[in-house]
């Protein structure tokens, strides 16, 4: 999808997130991930299969779209395939992206996914928790056990 033209000026907030955090390597718009059904996934990292849904008119307080008890089905039916795929899917509102939570949970996620994936290589690889990065502890950690 052209970046230019979005389904709902939330998405669009969410793709200058994205960007701004520069996690945007590898992230596709509007990606098709079922082999069967037209379902699109906002943002997807394919590769890792990785998504993020935007939801927005939660708190508008009419009953319409993907707030109906109809749109709600067909969305937990979509996430549900997503999952048998393989898919993890992070679902956010806009609350999620004014506290930080949509980046910190997408980070979170593909940390996590690198990480696996550096042990399935069998590379020696350490955690550090975000408190410890954020300090700037976690390059100390580092050099102590480069110097061992």
């Amino acid at each position: 999808m052209d970046d230019n033209k979005f389904a709902s000026h939330l998405e669009a907030e969410m793709l200058l997130l994205i960007r701004a955090h520069k996690l945007d390597e590898g992230m596709v718009r509007e990606y098709k991930f079922h082999p069967k059904r037209k379902w699109l996934l906002d943002f997807a990292w394919p590769e890792l299969k990785i998504g993020i849904e935007v939801h927005g008119g939660i708190w508008n307080g009419k009953s319409g779209g993907h707030t109906s008890g109809q749109g709600r089905m067909r969305d937990m039916e979509k996430m549900n395939e997503a999952k048998i795929l393989g898919w993890t899917i992070i679902e956010v509102a806009s609350n999620h992206m004014k506290d930080g939570k949509a980046i910190d949970w997408l980070q979170r996620i593909l940390v996590d996914y690198k990480y696996h994936h550096a042990m399935r290589l069998g590379w020696n690889v350490y955690r550090c928790s975000g408190a410890l990065i954020k300090n700037g502890q976690a390059v100390e950690l580092i050099a102590e056990l480069l110097r061992a």
